[in-house]
């Protein structure tokens, strides 16, 4: 493993939008997974990049500055997981990939390419994690149906930005803000921290 810091791109969320996914953690919260998700931590990634070097940090920060998009409103809905159904590995709330969406994505991708950075070959699927790691029974398809009725959607995201995130595994939160990428692009409508 690398010394260097590891970053991703997101479209963070309001904090309205998080404190009713964190009503929705505290519902289901007698689940058995060993790491829930800090509520200021909540995000739909976009393209997760590991261990970056400043020097390629700084080009790409340079290249997403010059990313276009209009600003567009999503829909989160339902629960779902990934992993074995029996032992989901993740629980997240799915998130609409929208033509929008999408166009961002592709635009990031690229954006990443041009720097040096490897392509995603998974399908993309636009979430947002609530809790990672089971660590209970097979007993998982009993409680869907109580899991699932605890989201009341769709619940509305407005993107007029995207971020870097910068990952320090041992703090709470573990994300912070590195650079904020608004609608339109361009040099002058983003931000570094």
């Amino acid at each position: 493993m690398t010394g260097e810091p590891h970053y991703f791109i997101a479209v963070p969320l309001s904090n309205d939008v998080k404190e009713r996914f964190s009503l929705t953690q505290q519902q289901i919260s007698n689940l058995p997974y060993k790491q829930w998700t800090d509520w200021q931590d909540m995000h739909i990634t976009l393209k997760f990049l590991g261990p970056v070097s400043d020097i390629k940090l700084k080009a790409l920060i340079h290249r997403l500055h010059q990313i276009s998009f209009r600003g567009f409103t999503l829909k989160a809905s339902n629960i779902e997981t990934f992993g074995n159904p029996a032992r989901p590995r993740v629980l997240y709330v799915s998130v609409e990939l929208s033509k929008q969406l999408t166009a961002l994505y592709q635009k990031i991708e690229l954006a990443s390419l041009e720097v040096g950075f490897s392509k995603e070959n998974r399908i993309y699927i636009p979430h947002i994690t609530l809790a990672k790691k089971w660590i209970g029974q097979n007993d998982w398809l009993n409680k869907l149906d109580q899991v699932k009725a605890n989201v009341q959607g769709p619940i509305k995201i407005d993107v007029r930005e995207f971020t870097l995130f910068r990952i320090y595994p041992n703090r709470i939160p573990k994300y912070r803000i590195i650079a904020t990428f608004h609608e339109q692009g361009g040099g002058a409508s983003g931000s570094i921290n």
